[in-house]
C-alpha cells in the first residue's frame, strides 16, 4: 500500500538528486520520512547524499583520535548479544544526561517518573520547563504533544494535524525550555500561548497536488528558530530565521545548496559534492543573524555514506561509519574504542536512535536481542575526542508492545533523537 510517508520519501529522494551537490540534510529528511521502518542501503543509494558501502576499520583500544587505522573484515550487521557483551565489559559511568523510557518509567538521571499509558514511548522525551515534552498516542495523523510533570501528570499542548508527516514530525524545544516549535506554531509551555510561524505554505500558497510544501522546522539556534517555508518550488522551501522579536530573515531559497541540518545543530549546514565517489568534500557553514557564513571545507578521503547527525557545536558528524566519526572542523576521521563489527548497523535499525549528550559525547543504546517480548538495553557513552567508552548508568529493561504494527517497529524503544 502506498502511504503518505512513502510518497514524501520518494519526493525527498527525487529532490536530492536534482543538483550536483547535496546537503547532508537530505539524508536527514529521508530518515525522518522513513522512520520506524527498515532502511536498506540499496534503496537509500538513489539519493546520492544517502548510503555508500565503505569498509569497516579496526580500532585499537587506548589509542587517541590521531591513531592510524587499518582495514578489517566483519559482518555487515552486529550480533546483538555481542553488542551487549561488549557494553557490559565497559567501566561504570554516570547515568545518561538525556531522559529515556524504561519499564519502570521515564528515567532522567537518578529521577524516575511514572508514565501514563497514553504516552507514545517510542518517541524520545525532551526536558522542558515544568517537566518533559512527550507525544501522546493518537489514531489521527496529528502531533499531540504534552508536558509530563514530575508527579506523572500530563498538560496537553495544542494538537497539530500533521498531514504531511503522518503524525511523526518532531518537535523542537527552545534552549531555555519554555517554547516548543512543531507543525506551524510555537507554543509557550508555561502559558500555552500559541504563535503561528510565518511563511506557512498552507496559508500563503495554492495547495500543491504534486509536491509536499508544508513547513519544515530545523530547530533553535542562538539567533532564533530556523525553518523552511514559502515560497516553495518542487517540494523545496525557502529557509527562514525567525528572530525572538518576531521578525524574519531569509537565509536561502529553494535553489540554495545550503540549509540547516537540525536536530540540535540547526545553526549549522553541511554541504558536499556527492558526484565524487571516492573522496567526498564537505563544507560547514554557520548561521549568523543575517545569512549563512562558510567556515571550513575538508575532504574525507572516501565516499560519505549515511550522514545522521551533527554534534551541537558543529564539530563531529555521526555517520554509518561507526566506530569512526568525521571531524568536520579539522578534516580527519577519529575513532571510538570499539570493535568495528560490534557497532555495525547496516540497516540503521538502532543507529538512528543514537544521540548527542554533549558537544563531545554520544549515547549509544545497545540491546541484547533476546526476543520479541523483552529487551535488555545498556546505554553506552563514548567521548569522541578521546575515543573512550563507558556504561551510562545501569541496564534498562523494556517490554515491547505487541499491538504495534511491526512495519513501524516495536515500542517502546530507547531513542535519543526523534527521526
Amino acid at each position: 500500500m502506498n502511504t503518505q510517508i512513502e510518497d514524501r520519501f520518494t519526493r525527498d529522494l527525487r529532490a536530492a538528486v536534482d543538483g550536483v551537490e547535496a546537503a547532508v540534510g537530505f539524508a536527514d529528511q529521508a530518515l525522518q520520512a522513513g522512520r520506524r521502518r527498515r532502511r536498506r542501503r540499496t534503496s537509500a543509494l538513489v539519493a546520492g547524499s544517502a548510503v555508500a558501502v565503505v569498509a569497516g576499520l579496526l580500532v585499537v583500544p587506548g589509542m587517541g583520535p590521531d591513531r592510524e587505522l587499518g582495514p578489517v573484515t566483519g559482518s555487515a550487521a552486529a550480533d546483538p548479544s555481542a553488542q551487549l557483551a561488549w557494553a557490559r565489559s565497559l567501566p561504570e559511568g554516570l547515568e545518561p544526561g538525556l531522559p529515556m523510557f524504561t519499564d519502570a518509567g521515564l528515567r532522567d538521571g537518578t529521577a524516575m517518573v511514572e508514565v501514563p499509558g497514553n504516552v507514545d514511548k517510542s518517541r524520545p522525551a525532551q526536558r522542558v520547563s515544568g517537566g518533559w515534552l512527550v507525544m501522546l498516542r493518537t489514531d489521527a495523523p496529528e502531533m499531540a504533544p504534552a508536558v509530563l510533570t514530575p508527579d506523572g501528570g500530563l498538560r496537553a499542548l495544542p494538537a497539530y494535524r500533521d498531514n504531511q508527516g503522518g503524525g511523526w514530525s518532531p518537535a523542537f524545544v527552545s534552549p531555555d525550555g519554555v517554547q516548543v516549535a512543531y507543525g506551524n506554531r510555537v507554543v509557550n509551555v508555561e502559558t500555552l500561548d500559541l504563535s503561528e510561524i510565518p511563511h506557512d505554505p498552507a496559508v500563503v500558497e495554492e495547495p500543491s497536488t504534486t509536491w509536499a510544501t508544508g513547513l519544515r522546522i530545523s530547530g533553535w539556534t542562538d539567533e532564533g528558530l530556523v525553518y523552511r517555508g514559502a515560497p516553495t518550488f518542487e517540494g523545496l522551501g525557502t529557509e527562514w530565521l525567525l528572530r525572538p522579536d518576531g521578525s524574519t530573515v531569509e537565509l536561502g531559497g529553494p535553489e540554495s545548496l545550503i540549509f540547516s541540518i537540525g536536530h540540535g545543530a540547526a545553526g549549522y549546514a553541511l554541504t558536499y559534492d556527492y558526484s565524487e565517489k571516492s573522496n567526498t568534500c564537505a563544507t560547514l557553514s554557520r548561521v549568523t543573524p543575517v545569512a549563512w557564513e562558510e567556515e571550513a571545507t575538508h575532504c574525507m578521503g572516501r565516499y560519505l555514506g549515511e550522514a545522521l547527525d551533527l554534534s551541537p557545536d558543529g564539530r563531529w558528524l555521526l555517520t554509518d561509519d561507526l566506530p569512526e566519526i568525521w571531524d568536520v572542523r579539522n578534516g580527519k576521521w577519529v575513532s571510538l574504542d570499539a570493535p568495528a563489527d560490534v557497532l555495525a548497523d547496516d540497516d540503521l535499525e538502532w543507529l538512528g536512535a543514537v544521540g548527542w549528550e554533549t558537544d563531545d559525547t554520544l549515547l549509544i543504546p545497545l540491546n541484547g536481542g533476546e526476543g520479541a517480548g523483552k529487551q535488555t538495553i545498556q546505554v553506552v557513552r563514548c567521548a569522541v575526542s578521546t575515543g573512550a567508552c563507558e556504561k551510562a548508568g545501569p541496564e534498562a529493561r523494556l517490554t515491547l508492545d505487541p499491538e504495534v504494527d511491526p512495519m513501524f517497529g516495536p515500542a517502546p524503544v530507547i531513542r535519543f533523537i526523534d527521526y
